[in-house]
């Protein structure tokens, strides 16, 4: 917020007044703030006194809210979800003498 606004709350109000979400930052000198009010940024990622800290952070999602993106997660165990397909595959262990849900 180059504005500057006069209390914190103003300035995640005017944060979160956007279409846009990819990522976001807090600057501060009290470090337990500054992680309060990123968990209150509508953003799919927010750095606390740095830059570009959650681009390297290769196990962690990321992605954008809102208009942000395109929906897709890179990183963490979501991204790599997203080049799977999923498929069950069951066979009985235990099986009972007669199938419980066949007819007599």
């Amino acid at each position: 917020m180059s504005a500057g606004p006069n209390t914190a709350a103003r300035a995640i109000e005017l944060a979160n007044d956007s279409t846009y979400g990819l990522s976001g930052g807090v600057w501060t000198t009290d470090k337990a703030k500054g992680m309060s009010l990123a968990r209150q940024l509508n953003s799919g990622s927010v750095n606390v006194n740095n830059v570009v800290m959650n681009v390297l952070q290769f196990p962690v999602p990321m992605s954008g809210w809102s208009e942000s993106g395109v929906g897709a997660r890179s990183g963490g165990a979501s991204g790599i979800r997203n080049c799977c397909k999923t498929k069950s595959v069951v066979a009985d262990r235990l099986a009972p003498k007669k199938e419980l849900f066949w007819y007599p």
